[in-house]
């Protein structure tokens, strides 16, 4: 098990997933010579579909330096 932002959960599908995403971003910058401004610009060329987020969490995205991470919704911003 490891931790994602304190929450404890089963690795190896959540890792699959985004060792796919971390992939995806790293093809797209050696194409395209920057990060992607959103992760939807890798869909379909990169990779098929972006991965899903654990449940009760989001997946956040920085564009300045192509990095990301999953992090908890918070009573606030659920729907």
């Amino acid at each position: 098990y490891i931790s994602v932002t304190g929450v404890q959960t089963c690795a190896l599908p959540i890792w699959l997933e985004t060792a796919k995403l971390i992939d995806a971003i790293q093809k797209f910058e050696a194409s395209e010579g920057r990060p992607p401004k959103e992760l939807t610009e890798l869909v379909p060329g990169f990779i098929p579909v972006l991965p899903p987020a654990p449940k009760g969490m989001k997946l956040e995205y920085k564009a300045a330096d192509g990095s990301f991470m999953f992090v908890p919704i918070t009573a606030e911003a659920k729907p």
